[in-house]
């Protein structure tokens, strides 16, 4: 059958219509396959990304692996910040951007509640999901985030808020490159551990709730992630606390422990003293009975027999004395161990009683005794000094067998004034050092070691001190420092120490 012109035209519009529907339809289902690719394609980087995240136990290199992931996502720039419950930046982490865009994003980064504010109720309507996206075009936009007065036309702005894009409207599809895309990390708990920003998206094209639907996945691992890198970072922290604190406590109970013995051993030490002092004061007084009767019957015979004796006979008498004297010295020296230190002051003149000691102690010829001490006035007992510096003397002789010099010198300051006692001697070992002072402590074959003790409770009576310097085979140097000062109490004192 013949058709009109009309109904051929009718025809063939027909089957344009369908033919063009058919092909629509095939582009669409192009469309809907290549959809479902990118988002399996994005699942897959998704899960590989989030299994590098939980192998990082760092949390700065967690926020790198996380930035890294969204920009392989399509974003050309992201931003990932670690966040205080202020919203105060912690770490910053960026990708895709520039030493000085990095330089200029820190200068110009938003305060907390900057922040507190873009994620209220005013910034609601922007909101995608989880998602806030900011357009440039919107004039309320432009006006409150970036700070362009209404009046002003988009194309005449010159600043932006932020770090401005490097690519042109022209590049892009419907994205402008002011525009703003960011979202907030939270936990299940809803707090905000992190903030994401990115930009510059690869397709040129606005975020959908679609196409930032795998994302939204993806920020909920972020934050458990920043969350847990958290934790194991206090947990290390409390750990190294921990640490700390247990070295300070084993110091502690070391140090109590050792103050714990040394008070034990004062105490034993005090104890032992104590009865060697009652002791001492015992057997002091019984043996001045027959060492008086001694000095008493040696006197007798030189009456007696002044013209008959023999030099043998005279020198068996003179090693009796010195023997008396020395037992003499020894009961002594107990007895002061024994009691208080008790001082007699008086206004002494320093250099004349250092001169004196040095005449009445005994000096051999290969000794030689320099004196260069001030013309000082002292406020102290001149006996007991005499004794503290005599006994310090003859140690010095003694520790000069061969002969060798004795340099006696004073030094003084406002408060003051200390005498040196510095021999050429033997010297001390740094074993016997350290217990010089201490009671029945001597390296002679004669004497009990009281001596320095008593010399030692004598100079602190008097508020001073006494040390000792000694170099094995070169000698040995004794200080004794006192105070120059005049004490408001006058004549007799009594100290106890």
């Amino acid at each position: 059958m013949q058709l009109s012109i009309k109904e051929e035209q009718e025809a063939f519009e027909v089957k344009a219509e369908v033919h063009q529907q058919g092909e629509n339809m095939v582009e669409k289902k192009a469309r809907g396959e290549n959809m479902v690719e990118k988002k399996a394609r994005q699942l897959a980087v998704l899960m590989k990304i989030s299994a590098d995240m939980i192998r990082s136990k760092d949390l700065h290199e967690r926020l790198k692996v996380i930035a890294e992931a969204i920009r392989m996502l399509g974003w050309g720039r992201v931003v990932i910040s670690h966040r205080d419950r202020n919203l105060e930046i912690v770490d910053l982490v960026t990708a895709g951007l520039t030493a000085e865009e990095e330089k200029l994003l820190l200068e110009r980064k938003a305060p907390g509640h900057v922040w507190r504010e873009r994620f209220g109720p005013k910034f609601e309507r922007y909101r995608i999901g989880e998602f806030y996206y900011l357009p440039w075009s919107d004039p309320w936009v432009r006006e409150h985030v970036h700070g362009v007065p209404s009046h002003v036309p988009p194309d005449k702005v010159t600043t932006y808020a932020g770090v401005p894009s490097r690519l042109k409207p022209e590049d892009m599809v419907d994205w402008h490159p002011q525009d703003m895309l960011y979202a907030p990390l939270r936990t299940p708990e809803g707090r905000i551990v992190g903030i994401l920003s990115m930009d510059d998206p690869v397709d040129g094209r606005k975020p959908t709730k679609e196409s930032l639907a795998p994302l939204e996945l993806f920020l909920y691992l972020a934050a458990v992630a920043i969350e847990n890198a958290e934790l194991i970072k206090n947990l290390e922290e409390a750990r190294k606390q921990l640490e700390v604190y247990a070295e300070k406590l084993e110091s502690i109970v070391e140090k109590r422990t050792q103050a714990l013995k040394e008070s034990e051993e004062r105490r034993v030490k005090a104890e032992r003293l104590a009865a060697i002092g009652e002791l001492a004061a015992s057997v002091g007084h019984d043996l001045r009975n027959p060492l008086t009767a001694i000095n008493g019957a040696i006197y007798c015979l030189r009456m007696k027999m002044k013209n008959k004796l023999y030099d043998e006979e005279g020198e068996m008498l003179k090693i009796i004395e010195n023997a008396v004297k020395h037992a003499n010295k020894i009961v002594q020296d107990l007895l002061d161990f024994s009691k208080e230190i008790q001082l007699t002051k008086t206004c002494i003149n320093l250099k004349t009683l250092v001169e004196g000691v040095v005449k009445e102690v005994e000096i051999p010829e290969n000794v030689k005794v320099r004196v260069q001490v001030d013309e000082v006035t002292l406020h102290a007992d001149p006996e007991q000094l005499k004794r503290v510096f005599a006994n310090i003397v003859r140690n010095a002789v003694e520790a000069m067998p061969k002969g060798g010099e004795l340099k006696i010198r004073s030094s003084k300051n406002d408060k003051n004034i200390a005498v040196e006692f510095k021999d050429t001697g033997i010297g001390i070992s740094k074993e016997n050092l350290k217990r010089i002072f201490d009671p029945l402590f001597t390296t002679k074959s004669r004497g009990v070691g009281l001596g320095l003790k008593i010399c030692k409770r004598i100079v602190e009576a008097h508020g001073g001190k006494i040390e000792v310097e000694s170099v094995k085979g070169k000698g040995s140097t004794f200080k004794v420092t006192l105070p120059l000062g005049r004490e408001q109490n006058n004549g007799s004192e009594k100290k106890e120490i």
